[in-house]
């Protein structure tokens, strides 16, 4: 299933899968802490408008961008309730116009967005990042560290439970992984839905070398968002700070 139909199937309960509103103060703060003065900021692969909102509620001025019809209209849905102005576009990370080149104090990229890269685009995508910052930009990224996966054979990465079960896991193969959502009613489980979609596998000093190879000269890894130092064997995921 291509990027764009598997989000725009999983539009209606994205939400209720990533804990939207419980999260969106923790964004808040995590935004403050890290970015210490506000500015133009880019959320590329912007889903249903975490990150976005987030930093659209701190003061930063925000542009959006991601494939899915669906989630760019949730994400205006969610500016209008807020009262908020975002800017948003319909294009892949790798694909945005040259008309945003030196533009943006600050990128981010969230929930897992680049591996849904394969290594090319994931080497123009970093590079439009790092393009359309201005000098001495930030990009902050974030990615699953599938090494701890594999090596502890975890399949599963979450269970949501509540009006409707969620459960979100993986079939992985050496390159690549299926990433699956699967979505049921708890009286009806037979009735259920099934969403999949390929992910591409970036190590750690993978990324980090298309990162240098873009010119982004300070890399840093964390474990989280308390900026815990990042340890490949031990940590879930990557959060990676970088300015150009």
């Amino acid at each position: 299933m291509k990027t764009e139909k598997f989000y725009d199937g999983v539009s209606s309960f994205y939400d209720d899968m990533i804990s939207f509103e419980s999260n969106l103060a923790r964004r808040e703060d995590f935004y403050k802490k890290i970015f210490n003065a506000r500015g133009k900021t880019a959320d590329l692969g912007c889903g249903s408008g975490l990150d976005s909102i987030a930093l659209a509620k701190s003061g930063f001025d925000v542009t959006a961008f991601d494939p899915s019809e669906k989630m760019i209209e949730s994400l205006n849905r969610k500016a209008e309730l807020y009262g908020l102005d975002i800017e948003s576009r319909k294009c892949r990370m790798e694909n945005i116009p040259a008309e945003f080149d030196g533009s943006f104090d600050y990128a981010v990229s969230m929930g897992n967005t680049i591996t849904h890269l394969n290594k090319k685009n994931l080497k123009e995508g970093i590079k439009r990042a790092y393009e359309i910052l201005k000098p001495r930009g930030i990009f902050f990224l974030h990615q699953l560290n599938y090494d701890y996966f594999i090596k502890n054979s975890i399949r599963i990465n979450s269970i949501k439970t509540g009006a409707r079960i969620i459960v979100r896991f993986y079939d992985f193969s050496r390159k690549k992984a299926r990433f699956n959502i699967l979505e049921f009613a708890p009286e009806k489980p037979k009735d259920y839905r099934l969403y999949s979609v390929t992910h591409y596998i970036h190590n750690h000093e993978e990324i980090k070398a298309v990162l240098f190879k873009a010119g982004f000269n300070e890399i840093a890894f964390y474990a989280d968002m308390n900026l815990t130092p990042f340890e490949r064997e031990f940590s879930k995921e990557m959060f990676i700070l970088c300015r150009k």
